[in-house]
């Protein structure tokens, strides 16, 4: 994750400055939802499934959670991923893919998300299902159908789990980490949030200044709330702005952002959407680097030299192969990478299951078809 010496240096000072004769006031404990005391009550049931977490070795496979938009364009470049030599993991194509040898879990949540709709209802549901999410990686069965508790199948346990929703990191990663040290476990748990600030920052000290562009910014500024504090600690600031409405235009984000009255040059812009939105950015900043159209100059000035575009979808994929590379955990089996679906559905009790789908199709809560592989090949 994102710069865990940074953060332990700051956790550290902060552990002696509540020392007993220290005169700063104690920080008000924050506490886990119900949903966490519960599993962890349940020893011999959902919580030996944290208990039972294998935190090394190769056996296992990814699962991706989240709308299913977002998780299968994530599949797609997890299987397509080809940004690293095999051998010795540095940046350089090789054709082979990144993944081979590894099992992927699509997991495609058409039941409650968008997840902003949380933010107004009740945000303590998104913390539970995010838990669930990563209850449901670790188990070891699925359905055939939700509304028949004998219609199981086995699936993999999950090593790694990967939240494709910003939300969920700022509102469910304390439960879920919370809920692993009770068990005296440490969970491979990436989210686009940490992965974002690892592309930015790398193992630096988080400095300089950010842009969020986002297609959901009620949503991504409580997604970063969290992120912004963190950042200030180092001098750093993060700024969110929608996507203009002429579209997905570099230089009117750059001219919108000049409109807030910020006058400081910009380290980098995230992105939360696909890499055709990027490759539109990419040759846009391209062309005003090379004083293309009228204003370019004057844009330039906003940009540090060392000015970088980051797409979530490649942060994710970058930040599980560098989790993967370093602790050792890739099957590395010669095989290409492969992918199974399963859709989240309510069972009988109103409980969020994951249900096996077909491998080519899909069908949503409204009843419409999604071609699986239409929807990867766009």
């Amino acid at each position: 994750m994102c710069n865990y010496k940074v953060i332990s240096g700051i956790l550290a000072l902060a552990a002696l400055l509540l020392l007993p004769g220290c005169k700063q006031s104690k920080t008000p404990r924050r506490e886990t939802i119900p949903f966490v005391r519960q599993v962890a009550a349940d020893s011999a049931g959902t919580f030996s499934l944290v208990k039972d977490y294998a935190e090394t070795g190769s056996a296992g496979s990814i699962a991706l959670f989240g709308s299913p938009e977002s998780v299968l364009r994530l599949g797609r470049a997890f299987l397509e991923s080809d940004i690293y030599d095999n051998i010795d993991g540095k940046v350089k194509k090789d054709g082979l893919p990144d993944f081979a040898g590894e099992s992927f879990q699509i997991c495609m949540d058409p039941l409650y998300s968008p997840y902003s709709h949380f933010l107004t209802s009740d945000p303590d549901s998104l913390r539970e299902l995010t838990v669930r999410y990563v209850l449901q990686a670790l188990d070891t069965l699925s359905f055939t159908d939700p509304f028949d508790s004998e219609s199981y199948q086995r699936k993999s346990p999950s090593k790694v789990v990967i939240l494709s929703s910003p939300l969920q990191a700022e509102y469910g990663r304390f439960d879920v980490d919370t809920l692993f040290s009770m068990a005296q476990k440490r969970i491979s748990l990436i989210d686009p949030v940490d992965a974002l600030l690892e592309e930015a920052f790398g193992d630096g000290i988080p400095s300089g200044h950010l842009l969020a562009i986002s297609s959901d910014p009620v949503a991504s500024r409580e997604a970063f709330k969290s992120v912004a504090k963190r950042l200030s600690a180092g001098g750093a600031t993060i700024d969110i702005l929608p996507y203009p409405e002429m579209g997905n235009d570099l230089r009117a984000c750059l001219r919108n952002f000049a409109n807030l009255g910020k006058r400081y040059p910009l380290n980098g812009i995230l992105l939360d959407e696909d890499a055709g939105t990027v490759a539109l950015y990419m040759e846009t900043l391209r062309q005003i680097r090379q004083d293309v159209a009228e204003g370019d100059e004057t844009l330039l000035k906003s940009l540090s030299p060392d000015f970088k575009i980051i797409n979530m979808t490649d942060a994710l994929v970058r930040s599980c192969y560098r989790l993967l590379r370093r602790e050792n955990r890739f099957t590395h089996d010669i095989a290409y990478p492969k992918a199974m679906y399963y859709q989240l559905e309510e069972s009988l009790l109103g409980e969020p299951v994951l249900v096996r789908v077909s491998d080519r199709y899909i069908t949503t809560t409204n009843s419409r078809v999604i071609d699986i592989q239409a929807q990867m090949n766009q």
